[in-house]
């Protein structure tokens, strides 16, 4: 999957239907993670490839090898000051055989 370097959309703008819009994309990034999983807390592969969607969707910030493997992407929204919110998400695998035989 090609990741442009220009953004694809301005966040502070996005809208259900938009979001919507993204389902496919979504489900393609969420099966390409777990077909390549990466286990424990080395996961360069994964991180690239987030802190790539990031800046391909107009986030104001995106900080890389935060602990290790991790990265922050900031959305300042309208302003910079004001209330914010903060997401955390693991990323690496767990080391399972997978049992079923879905896509």
């Amino acid at each position: 999957m090609f990741v442009s370097q220009e953004p694809v959309v301005d966040l502070k703008k996005a809208s259900i239907p938009l979001i919507e819009s993204w389902k496919d994309e979504f489900r393609e990034i969420r099966q390409d993670f777990h077909r390549n999983p990466e286990i424990g807390l080395d996961t360069p592969r994964t991180s690239g490839k987030i802190a790539g969607f990031l800046r391909s969707y107009g986030v104001d910030e995106v900080h890389e090898n935060i602990g290790g493997c991790g990265v922050v992407g900031v959305v300042y929204g309208s302003s910079k000051e004001g209330p914010s919110l903060g997401v955390r998400a693991d990323i690496d695998a767990l080391p399972m055989k997978e049992m079923s035989d879905h896509a």
